[in-house]
């Protein structure tokens, strides 16, 4: 192994260029903390949760234009989707099963 931490492969467990690689990693990795890492989950799951909120109106407005006063949706609504739901008055309940695969049921 050389200095610059080169060296045949199998050095190490290096292969040639890994170890640059390797130090990219952990030079990015100063700025991965616990603040980002939570802010990061909760925006993506903010982007999840409209997602969701979307299809679930959707699926509402087309059993309202059938004279229906449920609906399912065919995913796993979100923690955030399924409070939203109550806070606008409808029933949600989220199933999951291993044959069937998940579903949200919504009332109202």
């Amino acid at each position: 192994m050389t200095e610059d931490g080169g060296g045949k492969a199998g050095d190490c467990g290096y292969e040639w260029g890994q170890r640059e690689h390797l130090e990219e990693i952990l030079s990015t990795e100063n700025e991965i903390t616990a603040d980002w890492a939570r802010r990061t989950a909760e925006t993506q799951l903010g982007i999840k949760s409209v997602e969701e909120l979307r299809k679930c109106f959707d699926a509402i407005k087309k059993a309202v234009s059938e004279n229906k006063m449920s609906t399912t949706v065919y995913f796993y609504a979100s923690r955030p989707c399924i409070e939203e739901l109550y806070k606008r008055g409808f029933q949600a309940t989220a199933n999951s099963d291993q044959r069937e695969g998940s579903w949200t049921t919504i009332s109202w």
